[in-house]
């Protein structure tokens, strides 16, 4: 297509420097058409900068060859409705009826003579208005390679300037690109406006509607929007059947009865929900919009992360195997399955779900974030951190491979580097699991003071959810002792009660909770505290789900909760091995690969046969060390 597209660009270039006798407009559309689809096939093939050339001669052809036929921003706002072509500016005889002073000769004299590389009116100042669609669209493309080039500046000062507000031309895509701009950037209240114009624009555009809930846009000001959008959707698909109806064609289906084909509110008001980390309302939410539009892979991919996050693993087992059933080439959402599965120590079925994700397209950071996974459980680190790499590579801004490379550093006992990998998580996706794994790298480097500021900064992004409590709770238990550190250790297990309030089935505040009690040889409050939770739990072998609580503990925690009872029971004084013997046990009728139950029940019979003392002691420390540090 390129080099065909050459061979026209010359002859139609040595035929406009010809002669004086073609038509001005024609004849820069033309060249203009020519520039643009060697411009197209230049940023197919990466060549960025090459691209950006080519769309600005063809825009600045565009641009001149409009000004030639008398058109003013002002008449192209007034035609641009009554037009119905989106591809050219007029016929040859209704641009001559626009001309007011510029004579033929003299019009076809600016254009040929026009300085084309400097009709691109880009950078900071110069840029003229758009005065076609097509025009618009080129300055699209341009700013899609600006910011390719990394130019974000430039790019929205361009798309600012050439399609406004304002613009007939103004589309929800140029909304959206210059949403992304003022993002990058940091100009977030400009990248809310530009971001609620595409939704006015398009009601459907969710992209549009979930980076507003990321940054933190009200909810009223979206569903107005969005209501907006609907309306001019209907405004315009009425307009087009009366124009069916005058010209006597059939008349076409609608499918506007309602509110449109997609329950849009619904949705936004679903993810603002997610996006304030109330996981169980937006659950809640989701599971309703599941119920109308039963087999949606986009619905069950949202219903399968708060699943997730609530700690329903089980559950969220199933909504993914549910969507592997109705797009087996789905690859979006399946590396936070492909880490679902090594957490389980599913490795054949990650292994095969890795291979399936390549096969589907490997230029995606999802099938390298699984193959990462697959080598993680295996143990092999140095592979799992050069596929991780792999995966942030082809998409930087993909947050789920700067976690999983945060989690990996921090595992190698480098938790300098992993700070730098879960803070480009936090700024990417400023969700509680990034939180979660900033506080613990902090701690881990021993930065007490940015861990706790950093367990702030959740709990201010979410001041119900327990999980932000909880951070704020381990930053202060793990702060260094000082004669303020008793104060600090009971603010601490303030924090980690007041989650629990929150949610009685949260298991992280429980199990640091019973640390701090277990640090200080209270070990009948523990016992008190984990017996609670597993009566609280045991109801019918089923999840229990607390009221107005976020997660769900069942058979798949509990065994958790019966491992933990045994250490406590062994480090009590003085020691029990009977009930930690029948905690164990508990905890693999449960869960027969509960690997710590089982290494736990593997001592405790060696020191119950006769061990010495010793063993018994460094039993009990090694057990405590790995819970709290599990907490």
């Amino acid at each position: 297509a390129t080099t065909v597209a050459t061979f026209e660009l010359s002859q139609q270039q040595a035929q406009h420097h010809a002669g004086l006798d073609r038509n001005v407009t024609t004849d820069g559309i033309s060249l203009a058409i020519t520039y643009e689809i060697l411009a197209d096939c230049a940023a197919r093939t990466d060549q960025h900068r090459r691209a950006l050339w080519l769309y600005r001669r063809a825009s600045g052809l565009r641009h001149v060859a409009a000004s030639a036929a008398g058109i003013s921003p002002k008449a192209a706002a007034a035609t641009a409705f009554s037009s119905s072509s989106s591809s050219s500016f007029s016929t040859p005889a209704a641009a001559a009826t626009t001309r007011t002073t510029r004579s033929k000769k003299a019009a076809v004299a600016a254009l040929t003579n026009a300085d084309i590389s400097k009709m691109r009116v880009g950078g900071a100042g110069g840029v003229a208005e758009a005065l076609s669609p097509s025009e618009a669209n080129l300055r699209l493309k341009e700013c899609r390679c600006l910011s390719k080039l990394m130019a974000f500046l430039e790019g929205s000062s361009v798309l600012e300037m050439s399609v406004p507000s304002h613009s007939p031309f103004r589309t929800y895509a140029h909304s959206m690109l210059l949403g992304e701009l003022h993002t990058v950037t940091g100009r977030n209240a400009e990248a809310v406006a530009c971001y609620l114009d595409a939704v006015r624009r398009n009601a459907y555009c969710l992209e549009a509607v979930e980076m507003l809930s990321v940054l933190d846009a009200k909810l009223v000001d979206v569903q107005k929007a969005v209501e907006e959008g609907i309306k001019l959707r209907t405004r315009k698909r009425e307009k087009q059947q009366e124009r069916q109806d005058e010209d006597g064609e059939d008349a076409m289906e609608t499918d506007d009865n309602n509110d449109g084909l997609l329950p849009v509110q619904d949705l936004t008001s679903a993810l603002f929900l997610a996006k304030k980390n109330n996981c169980v309302a937006a659950l809640e939410a989701y599971r309703k919009l599941d119920s109308a539009y039963p087999a949606n892979a986009y619905l069950l991919r949202k219903i399968a992360i708060l699943q997730l996050y609530t700690g329903d693993e089980s559950s969220a087992e199933v909504t993914y195997q549910r969507i592997r059933q109705i797009d087996e080439h789905c690859a979006d959402g399946m590396d936070h399955y492909a880490q679902l599965l090594q957490q389980k120590g599913a490795i054949a079925e990650l292994g095969q779900l890795s291979h399936d994700l390549l096969a589907l397209d490997d230029k995606r950071p999802e099938p390298w974030a699984a193959l990462s996974l697959y080598h993680m459980a295996h143990h092999d680190m140095d592979k799992a951190l050069a596929f991780i790499d792999k995966a942030i590579a082809l998409d930087q801004d993909h947050a789920f491979s700067h976690l999983l490379k945060g989690s990996i550093l921090l595992g190698e006992q480098r938790p300098t580097h992993a700070i730098v990998s879960f803070f480009r998580a936090n700024e990417i996706s400023r969700d509680m699991p990034s939180y979660e794994g900033l506080v613990e790298a902090y701690l881990a480097a021993e930065k007490f003071k940015e861990a706790v500021c950093t367990a702030k900064e959740a709990l201010s992004s979410a001041p119900r959810d327990p999980r932000a409590i909880t951070l704020v709770g381990l930053a202060l238990a793990q702060a260094p002792s000082n004669p303020q550190s008793a104060e600090g250790k009971e603010r601490a297990k303030k924090a980690l009660r007041k989650a629990l309030a929150i949610d009685h089935s949260a298991i992280r505040p429980l199990m640091a909770l019973v640390g701090l009690h277990e640090a200080d040889g209270d070990t009948s409050t523990c016992i008190r505290l984990l017996n609670d939770a597993i009566e609280g739990t045991a109801v019918s072998g089923s999840p229990a789900t607390i009221a107005g609580g976020q997660g769900q503990l069942g058979r798949v925690q509990q065994d958790r909760l019966y491992t933990r009872l045994a250490e406590i029971h062994i480090g009590s004084d003085p020691p029990n091995y009977s009930e930690a013997l029948s905690c164990y046990h508990k905890a693999l009728s449960m869960n027969h690969s509960c690997a710590d139950a089982q290494h736990g029940l593997e001592r405790l019979e060696r020191v119950m046969g006769g061990a010495q003392e010793g063993d018994s002691q460094e039993m009990q420390e090694g057990d405590s060390q790995e819970s709290y540090q599990e907490a």
